[in-house]
């Protein structure tokens, strides 16, 4: 009798190894070619011992930086340098400054040298490739491992995320983004998770990060208010409350009212939206308060839609008692910075909206890509209308627009909509191509290089903020 033949290897796992390698390999490419994108103003940086920063707020940064390397871990809350002869107090967080002078010092940087200004310039672009990656996890966690590849290839060529990342560009905005983008990768984890432990687990992460972020820029309120939506809206459609989504919202409500309580530039009496005030304590805890009725809601009602008319009910409730408190915030926003605001805009150009520019500003801020943001939004309404939503879909598409609209009133939020569109052209594309299987073998490849080619030509379009800019002596720190 003949000895029994081993089984032949499943061609199937073969070509998943190999599909597995080639996503590694340009995942590495992709990191890398986006830190090169990031350094090419190297050589204006550094001119010999002297390091020449861009920029306005570059030097509010690197001054207060400075003296957190000289008495650290102290970060001063007041500058006399500004509103001269009187001083002011500073409104932006401690936490990003803090970061970088904690690396200064690591890295052995002496006070008041430019040893401290080339280690923070230099630690600009690394913060863009963990951009570029965090936009990969969470494309890969919400879509797949294609749609992560499309995001962080468009999140590393799109010219709004290297001008906030370039070298040399000391601020905090891709530091916020970056936690943003990391808080709602582990969202999305948490809800995905099928042991409670890890759910949990998952959710307290996001509510750290979350924290975090507001820790660096106190805009990030915007992305606790929008975890908190969508999470009642992915309540509701699936008919429960994870606990994940409860512990999430409730870390991030506690953990922001410590931060508040013991941060040096804190005002939690205050209702200010620019210093670290009330006005984030009463927003986190109202998206909290929201969840949390909705999970007692659907505990105690075991009829659907006696369930979620309660809920509703209740976001309503908690929606009147906030909107005056938000209100008031904005309006009783005092400081020297909120005083000379119009001053700051017409100088700088910061406060001409990003569509106020035309299609030519468009693209010489987030690239052509971005025309295609309303075709991705169609889409994920097409594919939840047909039952076919993923979870994260209304995350996506409540953080691109909350993020356009920002860019509307202030350009340099443009950066904030780096991430959503890359991720939700990133899965358009990643559709298309899949749809493509469909048809004969030489339509779908000729489909396949005009949706690959045309992204590809619409990121190479040469703009104005891919350029290397000389930059004058007379801004040396």
């Amino acid at each position: 009798r003949a000895p029994l033949a081993s089984p032949a290897p499943e061609p199937r796992a073969g070509r998943d190894r190999r599909g597995t390698w080639l996503r590694r390999v340009l995942l590495a490419v992709i990191l890398a070619g986006a830190f090169l994108a990031r350094c090419r103003d190297a050589p204006h940086i550094f001119q010999g011992k002297r390091v020449l920063l861009p920029g306005y707020d570059t030097h509010y940064h690197m001054r207060r930086i400075q003296h957190a390397v000289a008495d650290w871990p102290r970060v001063p809350a007041f500058d006399a340098w500004v509103n001269a002869p009187e001083g002011a107090a500073i409104y932006w967080p401690a936490g990003f400054d803090l970061l970088l002078a904690t690396a200064a010092r690591l890295l052995g940087a002496e006070p008041w040298t430019s040893e401290v200004e080339r280690c923070c310039a230099w630690a600009m672009p690394f913060l863009g490739v963990a951009l570029v990656a965090a936009a990969w996890w969470l494309g890969r966690v919400w879509r797949g491992p294609w749609t992560g590849l499309l995001a962080a290839l468009i999140v590393a060529a799109a010219p709004m995320a290297i001008s906030v990342s370039a070298i040399g560009r000391v601020d905090h905005d891709v530091a916020a983004v970056l936690t943003a983008t990391l808080a709602y990768a582990c969202c999305l984890k948490g809800l995905a998770a099928k042991e409670r432990a890890y759910g949990i687990a998952w959710g307290a992460a996001s509510g750290l990060l979350l924290t975090a972020g507001l820790w660096i820029w106190s805009g990030a309120i915007v992305f606790v208010v929008l975890t908190a939506v969508f999470l009642v809206v992915h309540s509701l459609a699936e008919d429960r409350v994870p606990e994940a989504a409860v512990t999430g919202v409730l870390s991030a409500a506690v953990l922001t009212t410590v931060l508040c309580a013991l941060s040096a530039s804190g005002r939690p009496t205050r209702m200010s939206h620019l210093f670290l005030s009330g006005f984030h304590v009463v927003l986190s805890w109202a998206g909290a308060a929201g969840l949390i009725l909705l999970y007692i809601a659907f505990r105690a009602c075991s009829r659907r839609r006696l369930r979620v008319a309660w809920g509703i009910a209740c976001q309503a409730a908690v929606a009147a008692c906030v909107v005056p408190w938000v209100f008031h915030g904005l309006r009783g926003a005092g400081s020297f910075v909120s005083a000379t605001a119009d001053v700051t805009v017409s100088t700088t150009g910061e406060g001409i909206g990003l569509f106020e520019r035309g299609l030519g500003g468009v693209a010489r801020d987030l690239s052509w890509l971005s025309l295609a943001t309303p075709a991705a939004l169609a889409l994920l309404l097409c594919q939840a209308w047909a039952g076919r939503r993923r979870r994260g879909d209304g995350l996506v598409a409540l953080w691109l627009l909350a993020s356009l609209g920002l860019a509307a009133g202030q350009r340099r939020f443009a950066a904030v909509a780096a991430v959503p569109i890359g991720l939700s052209v990133g899965a358009l594309t990643a559709w298309a191509v899949g749809v493509t299987r469909r048809l004969t073998v030489e339509r779908r490849w000729l489909l396949r290089l005009l949706v690959v080619g045309g992204a590809l030509a619409a990121l190479a379009c040469p703009t104005e903020r891919w350029r290397p800019r000389p930059y004058p002596p007379n801004w040396e720190l």
